[in-house]
C-alpha cells in the first residue's frame, strides 16, 4: 500500500520550471504558501506511476504585483508571484520487487511542466 495518496486539491501548485534537479513551483493558494518552510520535505508527482520526487524547500518566494495607472485612469494590478523552489534529493517507489514503500538517493524522473 503507498505511503502518498493525494487528491488534486491538496495540491501545491503546478511545476514553473525544472532544471535538472531544481524545480520551481508556482503556488496557486496564498494559504498554503505561508505554511511553507525552508528546509522542509516536499513530494511532487512523478511522471511515471508509483513513484513519487521527494525534495528539500529551498526558498519560498512572495511577489505582490505592481499597480500600473494607465492614461484613462484605470488601475491595472498584475497578479502575485508565489514561488517555491525544490532541490530534489530522490525517488520513492510504492513497491520495488518485493519491497514495499523504497527511498532511492537517485531520480528515476523528472517533474513535467504544469503538472
Amino acid at each position: 500500500m503507498p505511503i502518498f495518496n493525494f487528491r488534486d486539491e491538496e495540491a501545491l501548485g503546478k511545476v514553473a520550471s525544472v532544471d535538472t534537479t531544481n524545480v520551481i513551483v508556482d503556488v496557486e493558494n496564498v494559504s498554503h504558501l505561508k505554511r511553507l518552510q525552508v528546509n522542509h520535505l516536499a513530494v511532487l508527482q512523478s511522471s511515471r506511476p508509483g513513484q513519487h520526487l521527494i525534495g528539500l524547500i529551498t526558498q519560498v518566494t512572495r511577489k505582490r504585483g505592481i499597480e500600473n495607472l494607465s492614461d484613462d485612469g484605470i488601475v491595472d494590478q498584475n497578479s502575485e508571484l508565489n514561488l517555491c523552489r525544490i532541490a530534489l534529493i530522490g525517488t520513492m517507489l510504492d513497491r520495488d520487487g518485493s519491497k514495499d514503500n523504497v527511498f532511492r538517493r537517485t531520480l528515476e524522473s523528472v517533474p513535467e511542466i504544469d503538472a
